[in-house]
């Protein structure tokens, strides 16, 4: 399984100013290699892979910046996920 940091630890990153990505975001790179059906990396599948990366990162640093958590991924993670799973529930009916 995947460990997660404790509160208290990432409040110690965040005082040293080291950037902290939670590991729901960290492991998003496979779910994006397996969705691409990707079993070897050549140069456009990493270009590939490298852009969609970059789109997660900015989707989750712009939620942070909106929501007055500047620079904190891991508020930014879990704000932007549960706006997402909110979006498909009321889209399907669920609320």
């Amino acid at each position: 399984g995947h460990s997660t940091v404790t509160a208290g630890a990432r409040k110690t990153l965040k005082k040293r100013g080291l950037l902290y990505g939670p590991h729901t975001v960290t492991l998003t790179g496979m779910t994006i290699v397996n969705g691409l059906g990707v079993n070897r990396f050549d140069e456009a599948a990493d270009k590939e892979l490298a852009g969609h990366m970059k789109r997660v990162h900015d989707d989750v640093a712009k939620t942070a910046r909106e929501f007055n958590t500047r620079g904190d991924l891991y508020a930014g993670a879990t704000i932007l996920g549960f706006i997402q799973a909110a979006d498909v529930m009321i889209t399907q009916g669920a609320v």
